[in-house]
């Protein structure tokens, strides 16, 4: 059991979660008419569908049984936030998704994208990179043309503001 000391008139904790409770020299301690323990009481989350909803645990002051009591509200993503995942940087509007490889066959590009300040993210497995942007320079236009079919453009799915 874990237990800390719960501050009523601020509404605080005072101090550290301790396991068991507050005692001074083996003795239930003292504590001033502000000052009360609370037990931490955790529950178990329910089940939900973390593709499409995501938990928030609450924790709730009970004063009447000392206890300091978690639960959980489930919430919907929104179809932006369904979108918009894997999407690393939504302030850009249009990412590349290359092949690793792509920057060691055209170095220029992974300098053209550090010197501009621009990201570049890999896949989780590591075969992929996207290169994030606001637009496509004219003068590049030729070289993505060239490498159809490698590469793949793709818009920001949703707008986000």
């Amino acid at each position: 059991m874990e237990t800390f000391i719960y501050n009523k008139d601020t509404n605080n904790r005072v101090g550290e979660v301790r396991e068991g409770h507050y005692l001074v020299d083996g003795l239930p301690g003292w504590l001033p008419e502000e000052l009360v323990e609370l037990v931490l009481i955790p529950t178990d989350p329910p089940e939900y569908d973390s593709g499409l909803e995501y938990l928030r645990d609450i924790w709730t002051v009970n004063l009447e049984n000392n206890t300091y009591e978690q639960s959980y509200e489930v919430f919907p993503y929104t179809d932006q936030e369904i979108a918009m995942r894997g999407w690393h940087h939504p302030e850009l509007e249009k990412r590349i998704v290359a092949p690793a490889s792509l920057v060691n066959d055209y170095p220029a590009i992974g300098v053209h994208m550090i010197i501009n300040k621009l990201p570049i993210e890999p896949s989780e497995d590591g075969n992929l990179l996207y290169l994030y942007m606001d637009f496509i320079r004219p003068e590049h236009q030729a070289l993505v043309d060239s490498l159809q079919g490698v590469l793949m453009i793709e818009d920001r799915p949703v707008q986000w503001y």
